[in-house]
């Protein structure tokens, strides 16, 4: 975790907060074994929580939405974007170039997300982007 990040106005306008209202921030890395598979910045409203996931979010790293699974919680996915794809635009219609020989070369980062996370009547409690990095892909190439 790091709390170096403050949240903008337009993250303040998606947790619906005025502007003397507390956000906090978290970023977090989902790993499996030696890869990172995303990282995840994550501003949330304190004060929707109760003090024991305060308390869990503050102190541990306990993914956040374990911690407030107990509120019900609804994800809302605001967009889903490829910051890569394999092939240029429009090679279904030209074919293979030599710029393309095969080689396929992947970024650090290939897809994000960014979502709200809100109670079931609607009060958000958290905004978040997820950035997914080219070890989503690192499995071994087949025999």
């Amino acid at each position: 975790m790091r709390a170096d990040r403050t949240a903008t106005e337009a993250d303040r306008g998606l947790l619906a907060v005025g502007p003397g209202e507390t956000i906090r921030y978290r970023h977090v890395r989902l790993a499996c074994g030696v890869h990172i598979l995303s990282e995840a910045d994550n501003w949330y409203v304190p004060g929707r929580l109760t003090a024991d996931m305060n308390q869990a979010l503050e102190h541990s790293d306990v993914p956040f939405g374990r911690a407030i699974q107990a509120l019900h919680f609804q994800r809302h996915t605001l967009s889903a974007d490829l910051l890569w794809t394999p092939l240029p635009e429009g090679w279904e219609m030209t074919g293979p170039t030599a710029e393309h020989d095969n080689k396929l070369v992947i970024p650090a980062n290939v897809l994000q997300h960014t979502a709200v996370l809100s109670l079931p009547d609607g009060t958000p409690i958290s905004a978040l982007t997820e950035t997914y990095t080219s070890d989503v892909l690192a499995f071994p190439e087949p025999r």
